[in-house]
C-alpha cells in the first residue's frame, strides 16, 4: 500500500489580468477547475492503475492533481494531471531497496 499525503485543498487565484480573463468554462461541469489538491485520493485513478516504483515495483504515493483553469487551457478534454512520488531515505525506496534514478510520474487523464 502507498503512503498516503493527508489531502490539502488549492485554490487558484489569478495573479494578472490575463489569468483572470483566460480563466472559466463555457461547456464544462461546474467542478471543472476546482478540483486542484495536494495528497488524498486522486480522481478518477484507482490504486491498481497507480504508477509502480522502478525499484520494487510497490505502487508509488499520490502527491497531488491540477485540474484545468479555462477553455483556452483545458487539460486533454477538461481533464487533470495526476501527480504521483515515492519518498527515498539514504538512497533507499520505502521498502528498502536501493531506489532506482526517477523519482516521480505524472499522469494526465480526462
Amino acid at each position: 500500500m502507498p503512503r498516503r499525503i493527508p489531502p490539502f485543498r488549492l485554490d487558484a487565484h489569478p495573479l494578472t489580468p490575463e489569468a483572470e480573463a483566460a480563466g472559466g468554462f463555457e461547456w464544462a461541469p461546474p467542478e471543472v477547475g476546482t478540483r486542484h489538491r495536494i495528497g488524498g485520493e486522486p480522481d478518477g485513478v484507482p490504486e491498481s492503475e497507480y504508477p509502480r516504483c522502478h525499484s520494487c515495483g510497490h505502487p508509488m504515493t499520490f502527491y497531488g492533481q491540477l485540474d484545468s483553469v479555462g477553455d483556452d487551457f483545458a487539460l486533454a478534454d477538461v481533464g487533470v494531471v495526476h501527480v504521483f512520488v515515492w519518498t527515498v531515505s539514504n538512497g533507499r525506496c520505502d521498502t528498502g531497496r536501493p531506489a532506482g534514478p526517477y523519482r516521480a510520474a505524472g499522469r494526465g487523464d480526462q
